[in-house]
């Protein structure tokens, strides 16, 4: 038999993909009906009807009643697509005394349980997870992330560890033990974790964008500046690249290769207000005072806070 198939990863949305038997046994229902349900769920929630998808869900719950990944499934759906806190937490608690009997399921009750401030139902969920899916890669990087947001790092560490021993092709995982070293000034080895994260997911802009940060923490502006060409060619749109980029062409006096970035990130995006700042600021350094007045002045017609039209106007001030 077959049922729901659910995305465990820490993001956590539902998404169409094939019904298994890994997640709802669903005795009552024929396999041609189990059938027919995967592909009307799948086309559901590819067209955007989630109301479609949750009358699915109900339909299939009423001849289900005791199954716990069909409560899963439905509260992620209140949860991630209708914002019903609320429906999508009695859910996960139906789901949860009913004793969910995947790894995955258990994984997404507990992180909806850290999400609504829990955090000790969250511990409860998933340290029992451990205890009884001992081999799962995914409830130990749960649990570390639960200890991460409490910042008991080498209890996160630990945890995570684990989770590449299991699963040693999960890039999230090193991603996330790089973010551990971050946070303990470790950033040598945090160089070495992303490296493997990369190799692993190469087109991964986050990736490249975190190491370049490692990067110029330790000195090492060449190989950072490389990683960001390289987040670039992977996103050419996204103008926090060229600004993180120009942010290192700043730092080491390279003003056309910061002018350039600048200008290509408000190019991506002319409503940037920290493109044009930061662009008037150094315009500021090379004395092309009329320049700068431009930036500053655009900056006060865009959109931006008291405290940013505070900044703009003090930089303004100084402009002979």
């Amino acid at each position: 038999m077959r049922g729901f198939a659910l995305i465990a990863c820490v993001g956590l949305l539902l998404l169409a993909l094939p019904l298994t038997a890994a997640r709802v046994e669903a005795a009552e229902l024929t396999e041609e009906e189990l059938d027919e349900l995967e592909e009307v769920f799948a086309a559901l929630v590819q067209e955007g009807d989630i109301e479609g998808a949750l009358a699915l869900v109900n339909g299939a719950i009423e001849r289900n009643p005791e199954r716990a990944g069909l409560y899963v499934a439905r509260g992620l759906v209140y949860q991630e697509f209708l914002g019903d806190i609320d429906a999508a937490m009695e859910d996960f608690d139906k789901a949860w005394a009913l004793g969910p009997d995947k790894p995955d399921a258990v994984a997404i009750i507990g992180l909806a349980y850290a999400e609504a401030g829990d955090m000790q139902k969250a511990f409860e969920v998933v340290d029992t997870a451990v205890q009884e899916f001992p081999d799962a890669s995914v409830v130990y990087a749960l649990r570390g992330m639960l200890h991460i947001s409490e910042q008991s790092f080498e209890l996160a560490e630990q945890d995570y560890l684990v989770a590449i021993e299991l699963d040693p092709e999960a890039a999230s995982s090193y991603s996330s033990l790089a973010a551990i070293c971050i946070w303990t000034e470790r950033e040598a080895e945090a160089i070495t974790y992303l490296g493997t994260a990369i190799e692993l997911k190469p087109d991964s802009v986050d990736l490249y964008r975190q190491r370049a940060n490692c990067l110029v923490t330790t000195g090492e502006y060449e190989r950072a500046m490389e990683d960001l060409g390289t987040a670039i060619e992977l996103e050419p749109s996204n103008p926090g690249i060229y600004l993180q980029r120009a942010e290192i062409s700043a730092e080491l006096e390279q003003y056309d290769a910061c002018l350039a970035d600048l200008t290509a990130a408000i190019g991506v995006r002319p409503e940037s207000v920290a493109a044009h700042y930061f662009r008037g600021l150094v315009y500021q350094e090379l004395g092309e005072y009329d320049s700068a007045r431009a930036d500053m002045e655009t900056c006060l017609e865009l959109e931006i806070t008291e405290e940013q039209r505070a900044m703009v106007e003090e930089v303004l001030a100084q402009l002979p």
